[in-house]
């Protein structure tokens, strides 16, 4: 049974290429979000297995999105990916603590693929 991931980023192509890449691999269903704030509705709406989340973005941003998930859906993975990965002003402790991984930009799919399912079996 595939698994259902939403991707929350507010570069549509980046959405899309993820997208791809993950659909292609045969084992996930993905829908994608432009804005947290369309992001959060999903999940809301939902019924997702996992949330991969860009750190950077207009209005909500990923901690928000993050911290929303986890309100609404405690149990719900959520990944962060972000250029500033290792900023430490940035991703604060509290951000690194509760989502379920880090993704560095640029995605590179083997990464991708291995905090994907690292994620996933932490739900198990």
């Amino acid at each position: 049974m595939k698994k259902k991931i939403l991707i929350i980023d507010d570069e549509e192509d980046i959405c899309e290429m993820m997208k791809l890449n993950l659909e292609t691999t045969g084992d996930f269903e993905v829908a994608t979000a432009y804005t947290g704030e369309k992001g959060v509705e999903s999940i809301k709406s939902g019924n997702f297995d996992l949330i991969i989340t860009d750190f950077y973005m207009p209005g909500m941003d990923g901690g928000e999105v993050l911290e929303e998930a986890k309100r609404l859906k405690p149990d719900l993975p959520v990944l962060i990916f972000s250029i500033y990965h290792d900023d430490e002003s940035t991703l604060t402790g509290s951000i690194k603590e509760k989502a379920d991984g880090i993704i560095s930009k640029p995605i590179e799919h083997n990464q991708l693929y291995s905090e994907i399912k690292k994620a996933l079996n932490k739900k198990k």
